[in-house]
């Protein structure tokens, strides 16, 4: 070790480090959290001007492209919902995919919260806008002609693009990396 060129050491101390630096970057672009953006708003009921729907909505304002995130809405019926007895909602947007698709419905019964989930994944990179609808129906057999729509709310998501290659081959990519800067570091300090 001590005959080696000054330059060759200088290689060996700096290609671990900077398979390190790559890894940890790789891990934090596509691992680092994404914001999410909140509503909390009130509608009044189609049955009784008295009473009003609570809704709580969150959703990601940014996705990686290869990934998937969770919309939530939270919907507080009124206390006496007399003739709608079903809460509908469906999540719609153009170069985003929704899981479960189409209408998702719940009856109000004895919970005093319904909890509606999306798992949303971009298909294509840029800004997409979608509409949240939310409505009430009679009951689950009638049809969706018989709806009242409580809100519909304008959503906008970035799908943010890392490249052509799937954000989990590059988190997995840098955790291989920083796994192989530590074998390096380690076989380097044991000689």
């Amino acid at each position: 070790m001590y005959n080696t060129p000054v330059s060759t050491r200088l290689w060996r101390k700096l290609i671990p480090m900077v398979i390190l630096v790559l890894g940890l970057v790789l891990l934090a672009a596509t691992t680092w959290p994404l914001p999410l953006d909140r509503a909390e708003w009130t509608t009044a009921s189609p049955d009784s001007a008295a009473s009003e729907y609570h809704f709580w909505l969150e959703w990601p304002t940014a996705i990686r492209r290869g990934d998937s995130r969770t919309a939530r809405l939270k919907v507080q019926p009124p206390a006496a919902a007399a003739e709608m007895r079903v809460v509908g909602a469906r999540i719609e947007f153009t170069g985003i995919t929704s899981g479960p698709p189409g209408n998702l419905a719940q009856p109000i019964g004895a919970a005093e919260t319904l909890d509606f989930r999306w798992e949303l994944q971009p298909v294509e990179a840029g800004v997409h806008s979608g509409t949240l609808w939310i409505y009430a129906l009679p009951s689950a057999e009638d049809s969706l002609e018989q709806r009242v729509v409580l809100a519909a709310r304008r959503l906008q998501v970035r799908a943010i693009f890392l490249g052509p290659v799937p954000a989990v081959w590059l988190r997995w990519s840098g955790v291989i990396l920083v796994s192989l800067a530590g074998v390096l570091f380690i076989r380097r300090h044991s000689k």
